[in-house]
């Protein structure tokens, strides 16, 4: 009986060691970093050039994307964000968004989470004007060539 347990805890410690070691995958997180960061750029610089409507290339059209906008409770898919762009896009005639601060954390070689403060400085139809900070946490997806993003949340802060 005792040789079997012997035999059972080491087959137990050899499947535990083998999973740990052909799961665990290395990544170059000084890369994954660098290549959101520029997405993040690419994505202000959109949104600046575009309007709002600059973010649909930026944002992962999948059943797994959600995102809880400034006064929801709760969380909106791909669909409902992309109408509410569409509905605001003709009242904004400029947006400026820029990060005081953004980290970001790669997960694996397709995700990382990101959070950070926004300035966003607005203009709208009207000439009116107002500037907003935000608190943004989320997680990005590389999809093919491109980092986007999956998931998150956007609170105003002041």
């Amino acid at each position: 009986m005792k040789n079997q347990t012997y035999i059972l805890i080491a087959l137990f410690l050899v499947s535990i060691t083998s999973c740990t070691t052909t799961s665990v995958k290395e990544i170059d997180t000084a890369s994954i970093e660098r290549d959101v960061k520029q997405m993040f750029q690419a994505y202000d610089d959109s949104v600046r050039k575009n309007g709002i409507e600059g973010e649909f290339f930026f944002l992962d059209n999948s059943d797994q994307f959600y995102w809880v906008p400034p006064g929801y409770k709760y969380a909106l898919h791909y669909d409902s964000i992309a109408k509410i762009l569409k509905k605001y896009a003709p009242n904004l005639k400029y947006v400026d968004n820029t990060w005081d601060t953004l980290y970001i954390m790669p997960l694996s070689d397709k995700y990382a989470s990101f959070n950070g403060i926004i300035n966003s400085y607005v203009i709208t139809s009207n000439s009116d004007t107002s500037t907003i900070k935000l608190s943004e946490t989320g997680l990005v997806i590389k999809r093919g060539k491109h980092w986007k993003f999956l998931s998150g949340q956007t609170i105003i802060i002041e």
